[in-house]
């Protein structure tokens, strides 16, 4: 079969990369799409103890560190799931992909998206997404809604409003570079609001995608 469809969202923490993810992938599944949902680190069993290790708010990593764990978990995550999906003609919805790697360890770490990337070109080799939504929301909002969630923060999560704001910014330029291949969406609203625009850049920017009418 011929090549699928990937689709990668990105955000800060809190911006609902997740949530939007499960509603996309729903949506397509509903309109008989094949769709294999899955998210970084993890998606895979390797994937998911590196995720464990990573997000561990008592583990000590270095930055450097940092990017090559992720890139390890992302090379396993493409061999084992992404590629061979595409390959089958299937939509993969991924929470998170290489570009996390490039806003959280490239800008928020400080290390520069150059040295991010060339860790991550053995681990990702071609597969890159065909669209990549950013959910844009600003870092004091997204600090609120997980506040409100309740969740115990993460070891990236506990790296404070400076970080996340380095990682808005690094996101912002990222898609600035990415052309019709980004689309950059403002995550402050409902989230069916932010779904609708999602699903209307999916379908501006896949030519397979399955036309519907209204919003539902």
């Amino acid at each position: 079969m011929g090549h699928g469809f990937f689709v990668a969202l990105e955000g800060i923490d809190g911006s609902g990369t997740t949530t939007q993810a499960l509603l996309l992938a729903d949506r397509l599944e509903c309109l008989g799409v094949r769709v294999v949902r899955t998210r970084e680190p993890g998606g895979t069993s390797l994937g998911e103890r590196l995720r464990e290790l990573l997000l561990d708010p008592r583990a000590a990593i270095d930055a450097r560190t940092e990017v090559l764990l992720y890139a390890a978990a992302r090379a396993q995550h493409v061999a084992e799931v992404i590629a061979p999906a595409l390959s089958q003609g299937a939509v993969v919805v991924s929470d998170r992909y290489l570009a996390s790697s490039l806003a959280y360890q490239g800008y928020g770490r400080g290390l520069g998206p150059e040295l991010v990337w060339q860790a991550n070109k053995l681990a990702v080799s071609t597969c890159l997404p065909d669209l990549t939504l950013y959910l844009d929301l600003a870092p004091e909002e997204a600090l609120r809604r997980r506040r409100d969630r309740g969740d115990a923060p993460d070891r990236i999560e506990l790296c404070g409003d400076a970080f996340q704001a380095r990682v808005r910014q690094g996101y912002l330029s990222l898609a600035a570079s990415q052309g019709d291949a980004a689309q950059v969406v403002s995550a402050a609203r409902d989230r069916d609001s932010v779904a609708a625009d999602l699903w209307a850049s999916v379908t501006a920017c896949w030519s397979g995608a399955p036309q519907t009418t209204g919003d539902g």
